[in-house]
């Protein structure tokens, strides 16, 4: 395998773990997926982050609103410099979650992940995409 194919067969495998350790509420192994200087960015919500803490605190209100959070690969895309990943999130609205008290309702959306790398293959930015209005409808918060 060429140097160039097995950067992008890294990368790749990095972003696939993320998803995987987010399925299983896995905060320490998903942390160490994370360059130190990481971006996260919430498009939807309008919500960056930039400390590791940050995206830690992000990822634990998220298992904690939704215990049964899990994220369905649906579709990969990649490049040396980029994997943007589709999937299907769902989970049931069991806790609070950005200050919306538990509604009990289950939600099932398509997202969209960018990913970005540094030097050592580790996971420098994180740009999510989704329909906010799809989600909190789902919840109950909006009418359908």
């Amino acid at each position: 395998m060429s140097p160039n194919n097995s950067r992008l067969t890294a990368r790749v495998q990095v972003v696939q773990e993320h998803l995987r350790l987010e399925s299983l509420h896995d905060l320490d192994g998903l942390m160490q997926l994370f360059s130190p200087s990481a971006l996260h960015f919430d498009a939807a919500a309008g919500e960056q982050r930039t400390e590791p803490s940050a995206i830690r605190t992000y990822h634990e209100e998220l298992f904690r609103g939704f215990p049964d959070f899990r994220l369905d690969l649906t579709q990969t895309y990649a490049s040396e410099e980029v994997v943007v990943l589709e999937s299907i999130v769902s989970g049931t609205h069991q806790g609070e979650f950005k200050g919306v008290p538990a509604t009990g309702k289950r939600f099932e959306i398509p997202v969209c992940g960018i990913y970005t790398f540094d030097a050592n293959d580790r996971i420098a930015g994180e740009k999510i995409y989704y329909d906010r209005m799809t989600l909190l409808t789902q919840l109950g918060v909006l009418p359908g």
